[in-house]
C-alpha cells in the first residue's frame, strides 16, 4: 500500500468517525489540541497524521486507533 492510499483511507475513517460523533473539524481540532487547518488536511489527503495527532484524535472521538487504521497491509 502506498502513502497515498493509506492517507486516503485514514481520510475516510476520521471523516465517518467525525460524522458519526456529531464532530466538525473545529470541534475536533479544539479538543484535540491540533490546527483546524491540519484536520482539513487530514481529511482531504494532503498531510500524514503524526503519531501524537492520531492518539489525539482517537482519544477526542473516543474510537479505538483500529476503528481509525483499518488497513489491512504495511505501507509500501
Amino acid at each position: 500500500m502506498s502513502e497515498v492510499e493509506w492517507m486516503e483511507i485514514f481520510s475516510e475513517n476520521l471523516q465517518e468517525i467525525m460524522q458519526e460523533r456529531g464532530y466538525s473539524q473545529k470541534r475536533l481540532a479544539d479538543e484535540s489540541g491540533l490546527d483546524q487547518g491540519t484536520i482539513s488536511r487530514y481529511l482531504n489527503h494532503k498531510q500524514m497524521p503524526s503519531v501524537r495527532a492520531i492518539v489525539n484524535i482517537v482519544w477526542c472521538l473516543g474510537c479505538n486507533y483500529e476503528e481509525l487504521m483499518d488497513f489491512g497491509d504495511m505501507i509500501d
